[in-house]
């Protein structure tokens, strides 16, 4: 199943599947600290730092395509 035909950097892509949940944040707020948030009220220490593992090793795999 293609979801993205084509790819353009910072232009909107169609959603692989709908969202358990979304939110909406007002623009004063910043994302990423919404974001953080999220993350280290539902994940422990050590579940983080596996994900910042896999999003490296993912980052380096991918930066020579």
């Amino acid at each position: 199943m293609v979801v993205n035909e084509t790819f353009v950097l910072g232009q909107d892509r169609q959603v692989a599947a709908k969202p358990l949940e979304t939110w909406v944040i007002s623009p004063e707020r910043d994302a990423q600290d919404f974001k953080d948030q999220l993350l280290t009220g539902h994940f422990t220490s050590a579940e983080l730092e596996f994900r910042e593992i896999v999003i490296a090793f993912l980052a380096e795999m991918t930066a020579d395509q």
